[in-house]
């Protein structure tokens, strides 16, 4: 039911106008204020969460002073942040880890389905 919800929300964030996908998030250093100006040129200045490989410290480390920008793991994502957010932005790398979730999710309570065991 949650990867449901998630895929739901998601799609409501593309039909609104409110969903980014980049190429990728690199920052040349760990600095908040040059995270702000991309943000800003990204047109995503209020609430906005940023969806992107554990592995970009740069993004992670200078996010974190923001009060209204939150960085997450695709990994992490759930439909209670979604929420709270106004804009979200996705690396490719992001999307296409999440679209593998989505669609393991359902694949999963497919099989569960055709097993009787509605539960799932």
């Amino acid at each position: 039911m949650r990867a449901l919800a998630l895929t739901a929300a998601l799609s409501k964030f593309g039909k609104e106008g409110r969903l980014l996908v980049v190429d990728s998030f690199e920052l040349g250093e760990v600095k908040t204020k040059k995270l702000v100006e991309a943000l800003g040129t990204l047109q995503a200045k209020n609430k906005t969460l940023v969806v992107d490989s554990q592995a970009n410290e740069k993004l992670r480390l200078s996010i974190r002073n923001c009060k209204e920008h939150q960085f997450l793991p695709p990994e992490g994502l759930n439909v209670y942040d979604l929420l709270r957010h106004d804009m979200l932005i996705l690396s490719k790398d992001a999307a296409k880890a999440l679209e593998a979730r989505c669609l393991k999710q359902s694949a999963s309570r497919s099989s569960a389905r055709a097993n009787g065991n509605e539960s799932a």
